[in-house]
């Protein structure tokens, strides 16, 4: 096979055999990848005066992998957790190249050295008990949307899921008996079970019997306006609106 060509069919087999067939991630979590892995070799491509088609496995170096991370920070404006998040990515690849091409082993491993970029702030905010009961006690709770606004903020509280898990979230996944628990399928496909308070029960309960689907357990729980799935971006705009709504109350 063609040298220019090599670098192709490896990144072909990290997404399909390697990604999907062996750790078995989840469609976004390959997207993640898949962005990176994107962006990483189009600036090459741009870097080297090339298709991104004739990029080699000998243009993957740690300059050019740095010179990447630099850019995508200075050009694109990408935030360090982003940037840690791209990075993460990319090392991830190249530990599989490691298995795959012994010969630049070595070079592979320069790369995955490239540390991580610390942040002069926490990655992960949370917001205090106080906060959250002004958010939810600032929702209008009498038209559905309202309602499902109330159920979605209060679920995310309990259990600490990913946005993703609740997006897609069934009626078979929750169970209401005692002690009622909702079965989150996360990273890998991996299930958990999460005890649910009896309160958040209480309100879901009422919210799916109140859609008329307790009887369809392949039923999605939470919709948007066109009656499809909510997606991560319109639950992000849902907390966006409702603590917006909230701050003259609670102005942290």
């Amino acid at each position: 096979m063609a040298k220019q060509n090599k670098l192709m069919q490896y990144v072909q087999d990290f997404f399909r055999d390697y990604l999907a067939a062996q750790r078995g991630l989840s469609v976004n979590t390959i997207k993640t990848y898949r962005d990176s892995l994107k962006l990483f070799l189009k600036f090459i491509a741009f870097r080297k005066n090339k298709k991104v088609s004739k990029v080699t496995l000998d243009d993957l170096d740690t300059d050019n992998t740095v010179a990447f991370l630099k850019e995508i920070e200075k050009s694109r404006g990408n935030s360090i957790a982003t940037r840690n998040l791209r990075l993460a990515s990319l090392k991830t690849f190249f530990a599989y190249l490691i298995s795959q091409d012994i010969f630049r082993s070595g070079k592979y491993q320069q790369i995955m050295a490239v540390p991580l970029k610390r942040s002069p702030k926490p990655l992960i905010e949370y917001l205090e008990v106080d906060e959250v009961s002004a958010i939810t006690q600032s929702i209008k709770r009498q038209d559905l949307n309202g309602e499902r606004d109330y159920v979605i903020l209060n679920l995310l509280y309990n259990t600490g899921a990913r946005v993703s898990e609740i997006c897609n979230l069934k009626v078979e996944q929750i169970r209401f008996e005692s002690p009622p628990l909702i079965a989150i399928v996360g990273k890998g496909q991996k299930l958990r079970h999460i005890p649910l308070w009896k309160e958040t029960a209480t309100i879901l309960y009422n919210y799916i019997n109140r859609r008329n689907i307790l009887d369809n357990p392949k039923a999605t729980i939470f919709l948007n306006a066109r009656g499809k799935p909510l997606s991560r971006f319109g639950i992000r705009h849902i907390i966006q609106e409702r603590a917006g709504k909230a701050r003259c109350q609670c102005p942290s």
